[in-house]
């Protein structure tokens, strides 16, 4: 096979096939004697030294739209997992490189990747027009949901990797064509009456599945949903956005919490719910040091008709695990005070989950914030982020000319050692998270030199590698006689 595409092709070509370890063994006649043959191990992306330097590489002449996806990244633990897939990676890359603005929410990423491929511009014939790739996401959003079949007897996802579903009838040429650049065909079957697709990743159908719920009906987006809210891994990724994205989402987020779901009797209860949401989602806006707040010394938030609502129909945390999701992708002044109130609730809860804490945050939601206590541990050199979301932390915190300068002298203080007491001391292997906080506060000089001095006194009585590592982020040189500190100890 491969001499024939060489021998068509009527030149040298470097042909790299890929696949499971040990598969093209009994597949490919290739033996360590022939110097055109060469096996390699493929391994997986990591991040962030791998991506990274694909998104360096691939955008090196758009520095801005360099920085703002790996500062997207960095802050975004679920966005960063995913790009550890190279076609994901690629698709990020694609994205930033066509308008160098990367949203901050997966639901309008997604969208933005998905438009990207259907104008095809990488293809030798003409850019599809925006009609066509209007008409062509349409038929990939109901290629992507009539695809996601449920098993006869248990009711779950069943969704099988070809999708063997036609098309709308008489759509263009052209729209067709773009359909093939998100879920080409797998093979060609001349005879067969409906061509059987593949997406190109797995996210992408989840993705189309979700906006193709999302525009239906509040009763058909229910009755759609529900089946799927428990134990269901197909759906587990489709469930959050297709509710965040839908125009009616309180009343589709109702009829979810309604153990009967929203049937033809309750319909018209949907509608007027949907009606009550418009109206009083401005409202929610407000919440915060009000009804989101009421609950941080009490009984908790949630409490009442919703949080027994919630429980009615919550098995294992299914539900709250939902509802904590539903934060990734909206915020406060998007629901009701209700609603609100659940979800932030359930934030509390599960904060970590999903995109994490930090979009939540940045999303308005109170509980995802930081506490009053976790602050004053802040100032006691106790970090309460990961390491690489610091520059998004901070610009959280919004600290003032008084507090950032507050903040720098305890920690600088803490890390030098001029605090004497073991309890205003860094704490063990801290050295590190308060080196990166300093060099993002922006210390002064004077700081900065009092820090080096302070590290190097500490070098002689341990060596210790995070001190090291300290005065590196720090900018500031090892002690000249370290060789002999280290041969001393």
């Amino acid at each position: 096979m491969f001499d024939r595409l060489v021998a068509t092709a009527g030149r040298d070509l470097r042909i790299m096939v890929t696949c499971r370890p040990g598969s093209w063994r009994r597949q490919l006649p290739m033996t360590r004697t022939d110097p055109r043959d060469r096996v390699a191990r493929l391994d997986p992306l990591g991040y962030p030294g791998d991506v990274e330097r694909i998104v360096e590489h691939w955008l090196a002449d758009r520095p801005e739209a360099r920085d703002a996806l790996l500062n997207l990244l960095r802050e975004r633990s679920d966005l960063a997992s995913a790009a550890c897939t190279p076609l994901v990676c690629a698709m990020y890359c694609l994205v930033a490189s066509w308008d160098g603005e990367i949203p901050d929410r997966r639901r309008l990423l997604y969208q933005k990747v998905v438009t990207r491929l259907l104008r095809g511009t990488w293809r030798q014939e003409a850019e599809a027009d925006a009609e066509t790739r209007r008409a062509a996401r349409v038929a990939l959003e109901g290629l992507a949901f009539g695809g996601a079949g449920s098993d006869p007897f248990s009711g779950l996802g069943a969704w099988l990797d070809e999708v063997r579903e036609p098309l709308p009838a008489g759509l263009a040429a052209a729209a067709v064509a773009a359909v093939g650049h998100v879920a080409p065909p797998t093979a060609f079957e001349p005879d067969a009456d409906v061509v059987g697709r593949r997406f190109l990743h797995r996210s992408l159908r989840e993705h189309l599945v979700a906006e193709y719920v999302s525009h239906l009906p509040v009763a058909d987006a229910v009755a759609a949903l529900l089946p799927h809210c428990w134990y269901d891994p197909d759906w587990e990724h489709v469930l959050a956005p297709a509710v965040a994205g839908h125009a009616g989402r309180d009343a589709v987020l109702d009829g979810l919490l309604t153990p009967r779901g929203v049937g033809a009797a309750g319909a018209a209860g949907a509608a007027d719910a949907l009606g009550a949401g418009a109206a009083g989602a401005g409202a929610a806006g407000a919440l915060g040091a009000g009804a989101l707040g009421a609950g941080a010394g009490g009984a908790g938030l949630g409490a009442g008709a919703g949080a027994a609502r919630v429980a009615a129909c919550d098995g294992f945390d299914e539900m709250r695990r939902l509802l904590a999701l539903l934060a990734d992708e909206t915020s406060p002044a998007d629901w009701t005070s209700e609603h609100a109130e659940l979800i932030d609730a359930a934030c509390r809860r599960h904060r970590w989950l999903g995109a994490g804490r930090l979009v939540k945050a940045q999303n308005g939601w109170p509980a995802a914030a930081l506490s009053p206590q976790e602050r004053h541990r802040l100032n006691l050199g106790a970090i309460p982020w990961p390491l690489e979301q610091t520059p998004a932390w901070l610009k959280l915190l919004e600290l003032d000319g008084a507090a950032r300068s507050q903040l720098i002298d305890d920690l600088v203080g803490r890390l030098c050692g001029r605090k004497k007491r073991t309890a205003e001391r860094v704490p063990l292997g801290a050295e590190i998270a308060v080196a990166t906080v300093l060099r993002h506060l922006g210390v002064p000089p004077a700081a900065v030199d009092e820090v080096g001095r302070g590290l190097a006194k500490s070098l002689t009585r341990y060596a210790d590698p995070d001190t090291f590592q300290a005065l590196v982020i720090l900018g500031l040189a090892p002690p000249e006689d370290l060789a002999e500190i280290i041969l001393g100890q």
